[in-house]
């Protein structure tokens, strides 16, 4: 199917690229929408996975022979790719990893074992997954220092006053999602950061959510570090981009300890080797780096441009689906917002609505989608029911998801 420019978008189009979806072309076909927890994939990532193991397959930087050279090549030139694609001064400033998760404890770790002390403050936001919010407790824990909660308002905004009086010369780092898993706010990162670097604070950015919606520029945010999963992206699983500027990813103690990161070695001690060898311990996923080179490919050929006139129209038809059967909270109203919506049955289980949906073969998340102290906070004991959409999203998702909420609310509220 040919890629279109963004002047010719509507809903679905650009779903035959996806095979999974295509294949369920039937009474029984799936209704995807929960695209928070990972992506479904183009069949171009198949194929390029395909040709990577048929044609590249060897481990990087340690052959002479030419498959090696050629596998390396390849894996290098990935490096390169996401380095542009985000913006990133410099190829040397991408640490690929398994996932945004690592990504976030190599940071926590570093600050935990070598910056913070029983004097330290981190700013963490109310509304992050557990993969920003546990790292940064267990540093806090080893180091003494404390951890300061930076909440929402009710409409699930950040409001930069708050910050303001928040930091002060003890803060080191502000850890900030660029958007929420649970209200699909996007975070003012930019301004953030120029608030932030006024007190030589250390701004660490979870992107996963961020991505797959809109173009990032390390550039214009100017934040410290910066990372992200490839498989919510509709890339490869196992597979994650810990951006850093380079004088402070030099700083950053390894995490992970073997072969490749080192220089020289002998029974008694190491030396490392310069970024970005000396993060990337072990046999790296290189097949999966390189399939996500030829995903950033594909995103620029639909352009991001028309997967936000999708997702412009994803959302208001949601909001109209929630107007007309009504008994659903929102949790987050804010106006800059993906299209993520975590709702709050009334007098009914989340899960129990989930389950109704799994029924009639659309799928959602319930619980508290890694963020439980996010929905304490906002009352929601029970958790949330998560519908997430992706540009690949069409109306017959759309009404499915109304048809199967509109059941669960005869069946459950009898």
């Amino acid at each position: 199917m040919p890629l279109l420019n963004p002047y010719q978008v509507q809903l679905g189009l650009y779903r035959d690229h996806f095979p999974l979806l295509q294949n369920a072309r039937n009474k029984n076909a799936i209704h995807y929408l929960d695209n928070a927890a990972t992506t479904q994939k183009p069949e171009i990532l198949l194929q390029a996975t395909n040709y990577f193991y048929k044609n590249l397959n060897a481990n990087v930087h340690r052959g002479v022979y030419q498959l090696s050279q050629e596998a390396t090549q390849a894996y290098e030139g990935a490096r390169s790719a996401v380095a542009r694609f985000i913006k990133a001064r410099n190829p040397s400033e991408i640490v690929f990893t398994s996932g945004a998760t690592e990504s976030l404890n190599i940071i926590a770790n570093w600050f935990g074992h070598e910056v913070l002390d029983s004097k330290s403050e981190v700013i963490v936001t109310m509304m992050e997954h557990h993969a920003n919010l546990i790292p940064w407790q267990q540093a806090c824990s080893l180091s003494k220092a404390r951890m300061v909660p930076w909440t929402p308002d009710e409409n699930g905004n950040l409001d930069l006053n708050i910050l303001e009086k928040l930091i002060n010369s003890k803060t080191k780092v502000i850890a900030v999602c660029h958007v929420s898993n649970v209200l699909g706010t996007i975070n003012p990162i930019r301004e953030i950061c120029a608030l932030a670097h006024q007190y030589n604070v250390t701004v660490v950015v979870d992107g996963s959510q961020a991505v797959p919606h809109f173009p990032v520029n390390m550039e214009d945010l100017d934040c410290d570090f910066y990372c992200f999963s490839a498989h919510k992206v509709f890339g490869p699983t196992g597979l994650g981009i810990l951006y850093g500027k380079k004088e402070q990813l030099e700083k950053v103690m390894p995490f992970r300890l073997g072969g490749e990161m080192v220089e020289i070695v002998t029974f008694e001690s190491a030396t490392y080797k310069p970024l970005p060898a000396r993060l990337e311990a072990g046999t790296p996923n290189f097949a999966a780096a390189y399939a996500f080179s030829v995903i950033i490919d594909f995103l620029k050929s639909i352009t991001y441009d028309s997967i936000y006139i999708v997702e412009q129209e994803l959302k208001a038809k949601m909001l109209e689906i929630l107007d007309r059967i009504g008994g659903f909270r929102i949790l987050g109203n804010a106006e800059e917002k993906v299209p993520l919506f975590a709702l709050i049955p009334e007098k009914m289980h989340p899960h129990d609505v989930a389950q109704v949906l799994a029924l009639q073969n659309v799928a959602v998340r319930a619980g508290y989608q890694c963020a439980m102290p996010l929905h304490r906070y906002y009352g929601a004991e029970n958790g949330s029911l998560r519908v997430s959409m992706a540009f690949y999203n069409n109306q017959e998702d759309l009404d499915a998801l109304e048809e199967g909420l509109k059941k669960a609310q005869q069946m459950l509220k009898g």
